[in-house]
């Protein structure tokens, strides 16, 4: 990321909440496989936020903010966007935290309740979100069918399926 970007994407965040600059405090929080770069933003009263900069002649925003909002209106757990400047691709959403995934990961008994709570949220997702907007990112793909493409790969080989009130496994 260029400099130059980088002090623009600081310039918009203090200017979201009136500040100036020198009073931004931002921290590299980790990517993805694509163009964006996310920041945690630390403000003085020491709340932090998430800054996404995704440079609009690599990466349109639009279906992201779309989607998030119609999501989460939804009633589906997707992090707030704040603010958003799609002309310049910057973004500012609700931090939610630092944890990585896999360190929810520790016994049984809590790999259990995390798949458990991703399924159901998928089957929700499945009901809740319109499909219009769902195609439109993904056209040829269901989240319940990536998930069970393989059979076994979550329900230990036995059959198993998605109901409005969670998962249910087959028993042999």
């Amino acid at each position: 990321m260029s400099s130059l970007r980088m002090n623009d994407l600081t310039r918009w965040a203090a200017q979201q909440h009136g500040l100036e600059m020198d009073k931004i405090n931002l921290q590299e929080a980790g990517g993805d496989a694509s163009f964006r770069h996310y920041f945690r933003l630390t403000l003085p009263d020491g709340t932090t936020q998430v800054v996404m900069d995704a440079p609009p002649e690599q990466e349109d925003s639009t279906p992201f903010v779309t989607i998030a909002k119609q999501w989460q209106a939804g009633g589906l757990p997707v992090p707030d966007i704040l603010a958003s400047n799609l002309e310049d691709g910057f973004l500012l959403l609700e931090d939610l935290g630092d944890t990585p995934l896999q360190h929810c990961f520790n016994d049984s008994v809590s790999v259990h309740h995390h798949i458990h709570n991703g399924l159901t949220l998928i089957g929700e997702l499945q009901n809740r979100a319109s499909p219009s907007h769902c195609h439109a990112m993904m056209p040829n793909c269901s989240a319940v069918n990536l998930i069970f493409s393989r059979p076994g790969a979550l329900s230990n080989g036995y059959p198993c399926r998605l109901l409005p009130s969670g998962l249910q496994y087959a028993t042999p």
